[in-house]
């Protein structure tokens, strides 16, 4: 069966002019068994990178290309009934691309209901940075132990926000970085010591302290605070990029890179619980319409630095 969408997306790489709206077909079938309708889009830094060009090593997308893989809207048809899913659920669609769309089929292992008490908006903004703080924490690249000491640079933003988050069911101690109005924000959010990344002898005081630096900061422009801040012996894990130098420091440098093991059926049930049993907050700093216009924006948005939270495009007035 086809269903005819209209998609936001690019051809070519560049600025956010490149975006172009256009209508086509998409397929209801056994493979793609749910078709949804969107409702709302959660906006990641990443989709910056990749529109621009700078995550590829071709001169152009192979296709038309459309971005976001994290999106809520409601199943409006399924193939031969498949899965738990019914019509009019409100879901979480992860489907690694495709959002920007009115409509959108995936497979249903990519779709989890909203729970009843989270709000939709909540909800289209979270499940792809919460998930990348969780790996960030339980992915392996360093194991927390009671007593240690973890830094998060960026904190303010959505990834570094829900790694202060998820890391106070640990013994640990937190340090969040992020600009001074930050401050009351990141403490309730769990941070034990909070430090404007700007006032460099507050930086200097927390020197060498962390055994884990979680460096969230966007494009890593936090990196060099991140390795001050970490302790000889100490892991450093980059999100975009890595450092070419570590300060002289004896530092493990890791990059967070997702490994089949981390799947959507992993994380999401985990994120489902830890709000139901000590909730998650996010900041959402613009929401905005989606169409070519508002998408434009939201990159605008991002590139810029001068979102104070999550961009959510909508489709409801």
């Amino acid at each position: 069966m086809m269903v005819t969408a209209k998609t936001i997306g690019f051809d070519r790489f560049g600025d956010v002019d490149v975006f172009e709206e256009r209508t086509g077909e998409i397929a209801l079938n056994s493979t793609n068994n749910v078709l949804v309708k969107v409702k709302k889009v959660g906006i990641n830094p990443v989709e910056a990178f990749v529109r621009s060009g700078k995550m590829s090593r071709s001169a152009a997308p192979a296709q038309f290309h459309v971005l976001g893989n994290e999106v809520v809207g409601e199943v409006v048809k399924l193939y031969d009934n498949a899965s738990n899913l019914s019509i009019g659920d409100n879901v979480i669609v992860k489907p690694g691309a495709g959002g920007y769309a009115d409509y959108l089929t995936t497979n249903a292992r990519n779709v989890f209901k909203v729970p009843a008490e989270m709000p939709l908006d909540f909800a289209a903004g979270f499940s792809a940075t919460a998930s990348t703080a969780y790996w960030a924490l339980y992915g392996g690249f360093y194991d927390l132990k009671k007593g240690d000491t973890l830094a998060v640079v960026g904190a303010s933003g959505s990834v570094g926000n829900f790694v202060v988050q998820l890391a106070k069911s640990f013994d640990v101690t937190i340090i969040a970085l992020a600009s001074a109005h930050n401050e009351a924000y990141l403490k309730e959010s769990g941070a034990n010591v909070f430090i404007d990344y700007r006032d460099s002898d507050a930086v200097a005081a927390y020197a060498n302290k962390a055994d884990f630096v979680v460096d969230a900061s966007l494009f890593n422009k936090g990196e060099k605070v991140a390795l001050q801040l970490v302790k000889e012996g100490g892991t450093y894990l980059g999100m975009t990029t890595l450092p070419q130098d570590t300060l002289g420091k004896n530092v493990k440098v890791v990059f967070l890179s997702r490994t089949p093991a981390m799947t959507n059926a992993v994380v999401m049930p985990f994120l489902f619980k830890f709000y139901e049993e000590h909730g998650l907050t996010l900041k959402i700093a613009e929401t905005l319409p989606l169409t070519v216009a508002g998408v434009q924006e939201a990159h605008r948005l991002i590139v810029s630095d001068r979102a104070a939270g999550k961009i959510i495009l909508t489709t409801e007035d």
